[in-house]
């Protein structure tokens, strides 16, 4: 029982700290800061993806699966501060939990250039890889 009062009083303390928030800052709802933080997301991602090459990029692995072999491809489509992600070849949904729901995979898939580091490259174009740094 500890715990769950535990998370009560946890709750309840979040709950008093956002109202004075709205209050200290007078606003009705979070609809207003929701818009701003979108705004803003949108912006520094633009301005990510724009400071990447225009091109194509593919990867493909390989992995055992649960049951069968599992293809994961990928091919990324960067145009000026936009991006596409297509899984064309990839193999189909799993029947196990190998398949993350969509809910987590997008989420991995819009991050998967700047967590990749050198692992989706340029077709026709080696990339190197990175070299670690000191104090790493």
């Amino acid at each position: 029982m500890a715990d769950i009062h535990t998370q009560i009083a946890a709750n309840q303390v979040g709950d008093d700290s956002l109202l004075r928030y709205l209050q200290d800052f007078e606003l009705d709802d979070l609809s207003r800061l929701e818009a701003e933080v979108l705004t803003r997301s949108e912006q520094g991602m633009r301005e990510a993806i724009a400071a990447l090459p225009d091109g194509r990029y593919e990867k493909t692995i390989h992995t055992d699966g649960l049951d069968e072999p599992v293809t994961i491809a990928c091919a990324v489509e960067i145009q000026g501060d936009e991006i596409g992600i297509d899984f064309a070849g990839s193999s189909p949904q799993a029947n196990s939990l190998c398949s993350p729901i969509a809910s987590a995979s997008r989420p991995r898939a819009t991050t998967a250039p700047s967590r990749s580091q050198g692992g989706i490259h340029r077709i026709g174009e080696r990339q190197a890889r990175p070299q670690a740094q000191p104090g790493a």
